[in-house]
């Protein structure tokens, strides 16, 4: 019966079922998937039996193919049990220290007296989970007591939760800067660099207690009008109305969040797939030849990155469209406009708290210039409190993961917090 008022409503609303039909070829494609999972014990027992029968691998790695490519790729678990301090092994446990409808402020506990400074890591609320940021969470374990922003599947969210926008999403972090509980660093990695900087503005207009000691912005739309990437200029030339159209859809049953408006999670994956379509196909084909060779080490690497790549989640429909009016389309940031729950808010206000912007320099998401435009921003701030890092040779995912992240970005941003 709920089905059948749900539907009624899209038809009689004219909205699309693209979500529902995108969940209807999911399940469908179950049975495919289910018999490739299956299928995957007896072809490696017939490898193992007949080692020269490359027929045997061939089917093997098709066959993986389409397991893959019929599963869907839930949350993954950070999965962060020690860490590696000098010669000692330390021991991590994760607790939530708030539970929001749609965050949770997650703590990653060291079992050790000597815990380090709290930093804050806000991971992006862009359509992977917070999980991606997992490399950045262990390196910034070894030196310091980390905190991060635990982002929910709007989808699992039910209506009754109410909405979540740009301002509401500002309203959390202070929340959770409070809950801090003393001092503490912030680290915004991408999209909540702007929504950083408008609470530390907001603790700096305001002089709140809970204000962070330092900032951190890393790879960031501080600033859209600076070096536009081919997602600025795609975000620019559509209009709000076009997006709405065609980005926003209501959750289909069974979800808890049946009927919450949302921009789902694959829509986003084809759009970050569509970035760079030659580099996924190519490491595809790659994939599969490692599969037929026995290349385990390779194949490894390939399933660790696409699992995760691939795991996405809904985003609130209010809080997209706010994100793309606000700073994709009227710039109200730079432009000194920005205003939260009608209270302005003035990037000139900042005057105390130092900050450091990084970019990477082939950063095709956020390029350089994009986060480094807050500099120019705050002319009330003393210079010695800005600093910026530019990595040379990194794309955007490379400035928060990777060797490049652990052993030059990591370092720098240790060394401002220490000095700062």
């Amino acid at each position: 019966v709920f089905n059948a008022i749900f539907y009624g409503y899209l038809i009689q609303r004219e909205i699309s079922l693209r979500y529902a039909l995108h969940q209807l070829g999911m399940q469908l494609a179950q049975p495919a998937h289910m018999l490739a999972h299956l299928t995957q014990h007896h072809l490696k027992n017939l490898e193992a039996r007949y080692p020269e029968g490359m027929i045997y691998r061939f089917l093997d790695a098709t066959n993986v193919l389409l397991e893959r490519e019929t599963r869907s790729f839930d949350r993954p678990a950070f999965g962060i049990a020690s860490v590696q301090i000098g010669a000692k092994q330390v021991y991590v446990t994760e607790h939530a220290v708030v539970d929001h409808p749609f965050c949770t402020l997650r703590h990653f506990k060291k079992h050790t007296a000597h815990l380090g400074s709290k930093v804050l890591i806000v991971a992006p609320l862009a359509g992977h989970y917070a999980s991606l940021l997992r490399d950045t969470v262990k390196r910034m374990l070894q030196t310091h007591d980390v905190y991060i922003t635990d982002w929910k599947n709007a989808r699992d969210i039910s209506i009754c939760e109410g909405t979540f926008d740009l301002d509401d999403y500002v309203a959390l972090l202070l929340d959770f800067f409070k809950a801090m509980k003393g001092p503490f660093h912030v680290m915004a990695v991408c999209q909540p660099t702007v929504t950083v900087t408008v609470a530390t503005l907001l603790c700096e207009q305001m002089n709140l207690p809970y204000k962070p000691s330092t900032v951190i912005l890393m790879g960031g739309p501080i600033d859209t009008r600076k070096n536009p990437s081919v997602i600025n200029h795609f975000a620019k030339s559509h209009s709000l109305a076009w997006f709405d159209s065609q980005c926003i859809y209501p959750v289909p049953p069974p979800h808890k969040g049946a009927m919450r408006r949302v921009c789902p999670g694959f829509l986003m994956l084809n759009g970050f797939m569509a970035v760079d379509p030659s580099r996924h196909l190519q490491s595809l084909i790659t994939f599969y030849e490692n599969l037929i060779h026995g290349s385990g080490d390779a194949v490894a690497t390939h399933t660790q990155f696409y699992d995760e790549y691939r795991s996405v989640m809904d985003l609130p429909a209010e809080y997209v469209m706010q994100t793309l009016d606000r700073v994709f389309h009227r710039h109200l940031l730079p432009y000194g406009l920005f205003m939260w729950r009608d209270q302005p808010v003035k990037p000139s206000a900042w005057h105390t708290t130092p900050f450091l912007t990084i970019e990477g320099e082939k950063d095709n998401i956020s390029p350089p210039g994009q986060t480094f435009a807050l500099h120019n921003l705050t002319p009330n701030l003393p210079e010695y409190k800005k600093h910026h890092h530019l990595q040379k040779g990194t794309g955007h995912y490379g400035i928060f993961s990777g060797h490049r992240w652990r052993e030059e970005i990591a370092p720098v941003i240790e060394r401002f917090i220490s000095k700062s």
